[in-house]
């Protein structure tokens, strides 16, 4: 299964040490479920292309390797499985300061400058997606994936994307409907795919990291606040709050992702997933399987976006 010359995808690295290996590997090839001891007493089931972890912090943690095609356009070529969410305390602050901001601030020239230019970047990076990898992106009135694999099965069998279309979830403030599925669509793409991370809070860090990776300083400040600020808002407050136009400190936007090291890991065995990729999207209150980016069907009153994105348009 090869598109945009994509290669395969590579099953996860198992333990060479134990007996049986090359059993144990024809066995994930063939896509069975195979609950496996590696690097320091994690554990991996391997399903097909996907790989689900428990983290260290109980969190369960859904991989794919990167799709190539796609991971070439980080300005940052990390390896994004190593990439871990930001502590508590951090994501606690971050959304201690977008609670705090008032709702209806119409943006100054410093938040507009930024804005101005994450949608010019979003049109180029649409592009790309589009025009020079051939990318079908479909826009639908309901959650099109109920998880990360159909997602990437979706993109490796049929060179397609799709994407929930702000129209069926309500606009946001300061971009238009088309901004807005631009950029679902290549946050899903360069984020997600482009890193092999999915939708629980350490895949958002990695997809959040990779992804800025693409984006001028400018157009940043403004990323950081569309994916950073309102994921960790959302995993803090256990609802998506309304979407605000504004600019988190420089200190809260920079990377300082907590890494899980190898040696603290062979410490401690994890605990058993805690929580999946749907309760840190608060599934049961969002409707939504990835509600980044807006992606919920109902993101505050209506009124008080739409009186924002009046004022934000006759400055």
């Amino acid at each position: 299964m090869k598109y945009l010359g994509l290669d395969e995808i590579s099953v996860w690295p198992f333990d060479t040490s134990e007996d049986d290996d090359e059993r144990q590997l024809a066995r994930i090839k063939k896509g069975d479920y195979e609950g496996h001891p590696f690097r320091g007493n994690q554990y991996v089931k391997v399903s097909g292309q996907v790989r689900s972890i428990t983290s260290h912090d109980g969190v369960e943690m859904v991989m794919a390797t990167p799709v190539k095609a796609l991971k070439k356009f980080h300005g940052d070529q990390r390896d994004w499985s190593a990439t871990r969410a930001i502590t508590p305390e951090r994501r606690e602050a971050i959304a201690k300061f977008y609670e705090e901001a008032p709702e209806d601030a119409v943006p100054d020239a410093e938040v507009r400058r930024a804005y101005e230019a994450l949608i010019g970047e979003l049109d180029k990076q649409y592009s790309i997606l589009t025009d020079q990898l051939g990318i079908k992106i479909e826009y639908t009135d309901d959650d099109p994936y109920a998880n990360y694999a159909e997602m990437l099965d979706d993109f490796l069998s049929h060179n397609r994307l799709k994407i929930l279309k702000t129209e069926a979830t309500g606009g946001h403030p300061y971009l238009t409907n088309e901004q807005n599925d631009k950029f679902r669509a290549v946050h899903d793409a360069f984020g997600h795919l482009g890193t092999g991370r999915a939708f629980d809070r350490h895949g958002e860090e990695a997809a959040y990291q990779a992804h800025l990776s693409m984006f001028s300083t400018e157009a940043a400040k403004a990323a950081a606040t569309e994916l950073r600020g309102q994921n960790a808002f959302l995993i803090q407050r256990g609802y998506f709050g309304p979407q605000k136009v504004l600019l988190l400190p420089e200190e809260l936007r920079k990377r300082l992702a907590a890494l899980v090291r190898l040696l603290k890991a062979r410490r401690q065995r994890p605990a058993m997933a805690q929580a999946s990729s749907d309760a840190d999207n608060a599934y049961d209150v969002t409707g939504s399987h990835h509600a980044s980016l807006g992606r919920v069907f109902h993101i505050g009153p209506k009124s008080a976006r739409d009186r924002l994105r009046k004022a934000i348009l006759d400055q």
